[in-house]
C-alpha cells in the first residue's frame, strides 16, 4: 500500500510552485504526486487549485472532490465546491 501522505521535501517544492502561482507546472507534476500518494488530500485540493487558478472549473472539481472524500475536514476543498 503506498504511503498516505508525500514527503516533507516534496509538500515544500509544490509549495513554492502555489506561491510562484505556477499552475502549470503543478498541472504536470501533481498527477505523478496522486499516482505515488493517492491518499494524500492535499495533493489533490492542490491539482483543483491549479485547475481553478486557470478557470478551468470542469476539471477542478474532481479533484476538490476527491481531496473532500479522503479528508472530510478539507474545509478548503469544501469552500472550492
Amino acid at each position: 500500500m503506498p504511503p498516505s501522505r508525500m514527503p516533507g521535501d516534496l509538500h515544500e517544492k509544490l509549495q513554492a510552485l502555489v506561491r510562484a502561482n505556477q499552475c502549470d507546472a503543478l498541472i504536470g507534476v501533481l498527477p505523478e504526486v496522486i499516482r505515488q500518494f493517492p491518499q494524500d488530500a492535499e495533493a489533490h485540493h492542490l491539482l483543483g487549485w491549479a485547475y481553478l487558478r486557470q478557470r478551468r472549473f470542469d476539471e477542478a472539481m474532481p479533484w476538490f472532490q476527491e481531496a473532500v472524500r479522503i479528508d472530510p475536514t478539507a474545509a478548503g476543498s469544501w469552500n472550492n465546491l
